[in-house]
């Protein structure tokens, strides 16, 4: 089970980096969503630049922050979770549900619904991954 956990991690991490470098490389994707969302209106309905300048900046920002906590999940991953090791599984359960949860509040607050369907299949293959070897992290005494 542990060797499945670690290839569904995996995937999911691929998939946050995606979701990540997508806000660092085309920000107007997420911006118009966020837009649309809580406002009704399109990017291009904006006329005020520096409003959409500011938007751009946030999204860029989150973009860096989630990129850097999915590396630091790969390293997680790589060098304590796929050897048993209780902290990683604690470690990226507790992570996992800050940056998971915590990220899908916003655009489930703002009715955003395609980050929103976004953050709950992560945060579900998330806990799938996890709990899915649950077994092998604490069916052993500790060492």
């Amino acid at each position: 089970m542990l060797r499945v956990a670690v290839i569904i991690l995996a995937i999911i991490f691929c998939y946050s980096a995606v979701i990540s470098l997508m806000d660092l490389i085309i920000p107007r994707v997420t911006m118009g969503s966020i837009l649309k969302a809580v406002t009704g209106e399109t990017l291009d309905s904006v006329q005020n630049t520096g409003y959409l300048k500011a938007l751009k900046i946030a999204v860029i920002s989150g973009g860096v922050f989630s990129l850097s906590g999915t590396i630091a999940s790969f390293f997680i991953l790589f060098a304590g979770f796929r050897k048993a090791q209780r902290w990683a599984w604690w470690a990226l359960l507790v992570g996992g549900c800050v940056g998971g949860i915590g990220g899908g509040i916003l655009p489930i607050s703002i009715g955003d619904k395609v980050y929103s369907l976004i953050f709950i299949i992560g945060v579900v293959i998330l806990l799938i991954g996890i709990f899915l070897p649950i077994k092998e992290f604490f069916a052993k005494p500790v060492n």
